[in-house]
């Protein structure tokens, strides 16, 4: 399993006709990786912070109703399995946060990938990298 973290779902999901190219080529990149994953019937493991942090982004630049849509496709995806946070998770991940300087919400997902026994997460963000035991695919 592999988890997912927001930003290879906006650059998966999302059409980004305004970005730049560097944008652009990531978001191709990411299509083809996931697709590939998908294709290998991979589990790919959705973080609930994941789906909260993407679902702020999509309301932000589409419709209510077409926004809406695309969120309850995540839940449709076959190799989609959705992880809630438990009390516990957030507690390991307050401390994990103030132990490395990381944002709360990348806590929160890797003390979810860790309750999982998952090491390994799809991202463009070199974050993760203050996270023992974590390892960043693209």
């Amino acid at each position: 399993m592999v988890a997912i973290d927001t930003n290879v779902l906006i650059y998966y999901v999302l059409d980004l006709p305004d970005a730049d190219k560097r944008i652009k080529n990531t978001a191709g990149k990411t299509r083809i990786r996931l697709k590939s994953l998908i294709a290998e019937r991979k589990r790919l493991l959705l973080p609930m912070p994941v789906i909260v942090e993407f679902a702020n982004f999509v309301k932000k630049k589409l419709p209510r109703e077409t926004a809406n849509k695309i969120i309850r496709s995540l839940f449709e995806e076959q190799n989609f399995e959705i992880a809630s946070a438990e009390k516990e998770d957030a507690e390991i991940a307050i401390f994990k946060a103030i132990e490395n300087g990381s944002d709360f919400n990348d806590a929160l997902i890797c003390a979810i990938m860790d309750r999982h026994g998952e090491k390994q997460i799809f991202t463009w963000d070199d974050d993760f990298s203050k996270f023992k035991g974590i390892e960043i695919i693209r």
